[in-house]
Parts: structure tokens; C-alpha cells; sequence
């Protein structure tokens, strides 16, 4: 079947994701259409939540609601009790949910648009337990409310197979109430059911109402992140390694708290004056400093040894060189002293600067290693988009799926790409519910000046400043940003567009503008590129891909 909308945001259960994944693979007529309302289940706007899906198909029409979990009745109060052991009870019966739900689609709206086609179709409600047998628990009635006809459980749901055969039983038995005169729905009235009822079931929501569900899940904390902080408390030194998104400098800073916390001195130390503008811009302990590397001799000359180095964007820091000058900001050394390494093994992509081989090996060798598995930062399209351009490790998104899929946006020329990047922005920070312009960045790949695209942005009604260690202190300003993809290294904003992608003939340098680049969004990514970019982007996708079946075959 043609699943509309054909991707989720978020299952509410796997009950529903495994209902999806069936009935993506049964068909009874080319033209069958599933309308799902699972993206709307959190939003107060949402019309047909209550129909998990409806089905119109050649044989007729059907709205089937899916039951996970244990379910029984007791007393009248029926009680659901979920993968994780937590209880909601109701009054109405699941039954009740469905037959209710049916007949407000009905009477509200085919009905009205459709009665005379609807004449003798088979239409009706369905039930399916997907996770229980017929009989609940010990102690509880069958539920009488629902015939088998029309009553599905776990078995019907063994494979798309047994699935199919249920929800034939269904149709069959609606189509006998018609006395025999049911019949079958031509393809073209299914289309125009379906053109008219979709605007109800595919209501995305709009990307500030997004942005807020995406804003709780960064700021909680993932099973591995715990484990990693224990494990930094427990050793003096370590080195930890994650792609972009894996949450280093959060971990960095959380580290860097605990130590401050029992009474250590500690210095953060990154390449990027703009990042460690940013880190020092919070209420950060008395016993805790943040510096730059051009800063960092200094640093030490002026404060002395710290009881604690934490090193952020390593993979910028990896010389020789570098680890001498880092060796004195520390008691007892490098190889003695209290350390944390926080760096991106996809070095190649990740670091502008030169990458010592022979510093990366003395890093690992003084300190207890370990590699973060989980992306906390980027939803997971714009993830995609990043394994597709190049071989890296980014971990696997934790995001539940929340996240506006990438867009791209061709030009003409690369002139044409400030002023249609300002058009874009300008519509999505202005209107009814417009994003916060605080929660917005364009980034340049260096070939686009930043002071032009600022000025273009302005002309088109957008409060704009380019990136400073002032527009990073304080409090968020009520500003989009503009830089450059490598000034912003370490930062990050939820909606990122990205103006201009470099030179296609160096195709490391397109690798690594991009990567810098894409990395930086949190929710929303929107490239605007020249044809000959958007055309490079593709094709190192179909080089990916390539490689990959190959590795699998």
C-alpha cells in the first residue's frame, strides 16, 4: 500500500511502526492508499489523531485502530500498560475509540463530499491488538464488544501474509452487510477521496512548534553520556573520540564542572577564539578558565599550571608543537597529569589544520580511550547527509526521529546565492509563527563575503550580524547569524542554511567545507548552492551508496 504521509516523525509505539511496515507490503488494488495521523499525535491541531490508519483500498473502506502493549478491561476501566511498564487506564473501550472515530469521518466528511459514489461500498472499523492473544489475562472477558470478523491479535500479525488476511476478513465481513450489493471502488473516486482527506492527516508541524520538541530532547541527557562522565571522574586521563554531533564539548564542559566542583583548577583549552568566547560566555565556576590556543602561552605565564587541561576540537590541536605548549598548562605533564581529550576521528574532514599522526598516537597511548557511539545533536536526515558525502563516523542519532528533512535549494550562479538565501530566510523568521532569528545561522564556505551576505539579509528585513566574540557573550541575541562554516566550528544553531559549497574541482576541500558545514544544525539543514554543486553533492551520494552495497555484498 501508498503510506500518506509517506515517512514518520515519531511512532508512538512499535504496535504502530510494525502495523506501518505490514501494510506497506499488501496491496488489493494498484491505486491502495494507508492515511496515517502518527505525526500528529503531540499536537493540539491535529484533526484525525484518533484513526491510527485509514484504509481505502478497491474493496472498500476502513479505519483501523491499533492497540500495543498488554491490554485488559477490569470493572469496566480498561488499562494499557506500555513496553516500559507504565499504566494508563480509560473508561471508553478501544472499541468505542473506533467506532466513534469512523462515523465522525463519515458523517463530517465523506459523507457530505461523497454520498452518492459511497452508495454500497463496504466501509466500517477495525480493532487490532497487535501484542496480546484473545484472551488477556487471567481473570478478564474476551471482548465481546468487537466480532472476530473484525477483532485482530497477535497472530494476525505474525507477517505482512497473516496481516493481509486479516484485513480481508474485515472488508469481507462490511461488504456482506451490504446485503450483496456491495462493489469495489474505482482507482480514480480512491485518488480523490484520498486528495480530499489528506490535508487533515498530514499536518506537519510548523518548524517552531519542532524546534521546541527538539530543544527538550538535546538538553537530556543519553544513557551513554552518563556513563562517559562517570568514567572521566574515575581516570585522570582520557581520550575521548566522536564525530561531529556526538556531543564532545558538551561532555567537555559537564567534565570540566565535576572537577571544579571538588575543589580542581581547570583549563579548557580550543583552537577557535570564537568557541571559547562562547564557552566562557556562561556562568561558569570560579575555578575553571577558558583561553584559545594563541592565547594559551599567556595563559600559563600569567596563571600557572592547572590541576586539570580539558582539550576541545583535539583533532585542531593534534601537532607536535601544540602538545608542547600543552605540556606546561598542566601539573605532572601530559603524562602525568590530569587530561581530557575531546576530538572527531574523521580528521581528514574535521581539521582545517595540519594532523600529526605521530600527536595522535601519543594522545592515545597516555590515556584510557573510548569512542562516542551517539549523535545528540543532529536529527537524523541531517545526518544521512553527511555519511552520503564522504566515509565518516557520526554516530547513530538519538533523536526519535524529530527533524525537517534537508533541502535543496540550485542557482544560477554563486552571485545569486546571497540574495536567495536572504528571500529564504526572511520567509521562515517572519509570518504567523515565525522561527526565532536567535535560533538561525548561515554559513559560507568562504567563496561568498560574509559582510555581503549580511547586508543582503538586511535588505530583505532580517536582523543580521556576522560572527564576533560580542555576538557570542551574554545573553542570545535576536540576530541571525553569518560566518564562515570553519569560524563556527564547535557552535551550533537548529536551523542552518548553508550559502555556497566551494570549489567542485577539489573535491577533499568540497568534502570539508561541507561537513563543517552540516554538522553546525541541530533540526533543520538548507543548502544553497550553483548546479555544479547540487550536481557533486548527488553524485558523491551515488559513490557512497555504491560503495556500500558493495561492502555488503
Amino acid at each position: 500500500m501508498k503510506m500518506l504521509p509517506p515517512s514518520v516523525l515519531e511512532f508512538k509505539s512499535s504496535a504502530e511502526e510494525r502495523v506501518f511496515r505490514m501494510l506497506e507490503q499488501i496491496k488489493f488494488g494498484p491505486a491502495d492508499v494507508a492515511l496515517h495521523s502518527l505525526n500528529l499525535g503531540k499536537h493540539k491541531y491535529k484533526r484525525w489523531g484518533e484513526i491510527d490508519f485509514l484504509l481505502v483500498t478497491r474493496k472498500g473502506i476502513i479505519a483501523l485502530e491499533v492497540k500495543g502493549g498488554r491490554v485488559a478491561c477490569r470493572n469496566g476501566i480498561w488499562e494499557y500498560t506500555n513496553r516500559f511498564g507504565e499504566v494508563s487506564r480509560r473508561k471508553e473501550s478501544p472499541a468505542a475509540q473506533a467506532v466513534s472515530a469512523f462515523f465522525s469521518l463519515m458523517d463530517n466528511y465523506l459523507k457530505p463530499r461523497f454520498r452518492k459514489e459511497l452508495d454500497g461500498i463496504p466501509a466500517g472499523w477495525a480493532l487490532l491488538f497487535e501484542g496480546i492473544d484473545r484472551v488477556v489475562t487471567v481473570g478478564t472477558s474476551k471482548m465481546p464488544e468487537l466480532p472476530d470478523e473484525i477483532t485482530g491479535y497477535k497472530p494476525e500479525c505474525a507477517g505482512h501474509n497473516t496481516f493481509k488476511a486479516y484485513i480481508d476478513r474485515v472488508l469481507d465481513h462490511f461488504g456482506e452487510r451490504e446485503r450483496g450489493t456491495s462493489q469495489q471502488i474505482p482507482d480514480g473516486l480512491i485518488s480523490d477521496i484520498v486528495s480530499f482527506l489528506r490535508p487533515n492527516f498530514e499536518q506537519v508541524p510548523p518548524l517552531n512548534s519542532q524546534l521546541q520538541e527538539f530543544d527538550k530532547e538535546l538538553c537530556e541527557l543519553s544513557e551513554e553520556q552518563v556513563r562517559r562522565l562517570d568514567e572521566l571522574q574515575e581516570n585522570d586521563r582520557m581520550s575521548i573520540f566522536g564525530g561531529a554531533g556526538t556531543g564532545k564539548t558538551f561532555l567537555a564542559m559537564a567534565t570540566a564542572r565535576y572537577d571544579a566542583a571538588e575543589g580542581k583548577t581547570v583549563l579548557v583549552v580550543t583552537r577557535s577564539r570564537f568557541l571559547s568566547s562562547f564557552l566562557e560566555s556562561h556562568e561558569l565556576p570560579e575555578g575553571i578558565r577558558v583561553c584559545c590556543l594563541d592565547d594559551l602561552t599567556a595563559e600559563i605565564a600569567e596563571n600557572g599550571k592547572r590541576d586539570v587541561l580539558v582539550i576541545d576540537e583535539g583533532q585542531d590541536l593534534c601537532q607536535i608543537e601544540t602538545l608542547e605548549t600543552l605540556e606546561g598548562a598542566v601539573h605532572q605533564g601530559l603524562e602525568g597529569g590530569r587530561w581530557r581529550w575531546f576530538g572527531d576521528p574523521n580528521n581528514q574532514l574535521s581539521s582545517a589544520f595540519h594532523f600529526d599522526d605521530f600527536a595522535y598516537d601519543y594522545i592515545k597511548s597516555h590515556s584510557f580511550t573510548r569512542r562516542l557511539l551517539d549523535n545528540i545533536r543532529n536529527a537524523p536526515p541531517i545526518v544521512e547527509s553527511m555519511t552520503s558525502i564522504a566515509e565518516v563516523d557520526l554516530g547513530t542519532p538519538r533523536s526519535l526521529g524529530v527533524g525537517s528533512e534537508v533541502k535543496v535549494s540550485r542557482v544560477g550562479s554563486a552571485a545569486d546565492i546571497p540574495s536567495r538565501c536572504a528571500a529564504i530566510v526572511a520567509k521562515i523568521v517572519s509570518g504567523n509563527q515565525p522561527v526565532q532569528r536567535s535560533d538561525v545561522a548561515v554559513l559560507l564556505a568562504g567563496d561568498v563575503a560574509v559582510q555581503d551576505t549580511v547586508e543582503e539579509l538586511r535588505s530583505a528585513g532580517v536582523r543580521t550580524e556576522p560572527l564576533s566574540s560580542r555576538a557570542l557573550s551574554g545573553r542570545k541575541r535576536d540576530c541571525v547569524l553569518v560566518s564562515t562554516a570553519e569560524e563556527f566550528k564547535g557552535l551550533e544553531r537548529k536551523v542552518i542554511f548553508v550559502a555556497g559549497l566551494g570549489d567542485c574541482k577539489e573535491e577533499i576541500s568540497f568534502k570539508r567545507s561541507a561537513y563543517a558545514a552540516f554538522s553546525r544544525a541541530n533540526h533543520t539543514l538548507q543548502i544553497i548552492c550553483t548546479e555544479e554543486q547540487a550536481n557533486l553533492l548527488s553524485k558523491l551520494q551515488v559513490e557512497r551508496e555504491r560503495k556500500k552495497t558493495i561492502r555488503q555484498g
